[in-house]
């Protein structure tokens, strides 16, 4: 039986990714890794970089397939405060709606909500400023951030910003 290595290639590759986003700053965002396991555990949400941007990826955790995807310009990343899958972080509670940000440091932060099932981007807004995902509301109504606001030091933060 023929079992192709490109899976396993776009794992490595995307773990390789994942753990470099993690040190590059305070978005609390993830490149590639295991991304975000859908509400029902059916599909997974993985950031992927490629030549002119970032690919937001749904990809259904039985074979790998990659069901679709939006091509997002700059490096964009899929919310991670826990580094946890399970958290089902950046999604709101119904399943339909996932956020993603900007990674890494500095002005302006970029936000955008996709429709989970389609990837289409529904909204997009920037911050002046740095921030950080921290949490979504149960309805999804309310975006949690955190504000960095010493470069030098990213666990100074302001209050949280709703």
């Amino acid at each position: 039986m023929y079992r192709s290595l490109a899976p396993l290639a776009v794992c490595l590759a995307a773990l390789a990714v994942a753990m470099s986003a993690a040190a590059a700053g305070p978005s609390y965002v993830a490149l590639g890794g295991p991304g975000v396991l859908s509400r029902d555990g059916t599909t997974r949400f993985v950031a992927v970089p490629i030549e002119a941007g970032t690919a937001i990826e749904r990809i259904r955790v039985a074979d790998g397939t990659v069901l679709n995807w939006t091509d997002l310009e700059g490096t964009w990343g899929i919310p991670a405060p826990t580094f946890s899958p399970r958290d089902n972080e950046g999604l709101t509670r119904d399943g339909k709606r996932l956020i993603v940000a900007t990674a890494g440091a500095g002005s302006p932060t970029s936000f955008a909500v996709l429709g989970a099932r389609t990837m289409q981007v529904f909204d997009r807004f920037d911050l002046e400023g740095s921030f950080a995902y921290d949490a979504l509301s149960p309805d999804g109504s309310t975006l949690y951030l955190t504000q960095h606001v010493d470069a030098e030091n990213i666990n100074r933060t302001a209050m949280p910003v709703e």
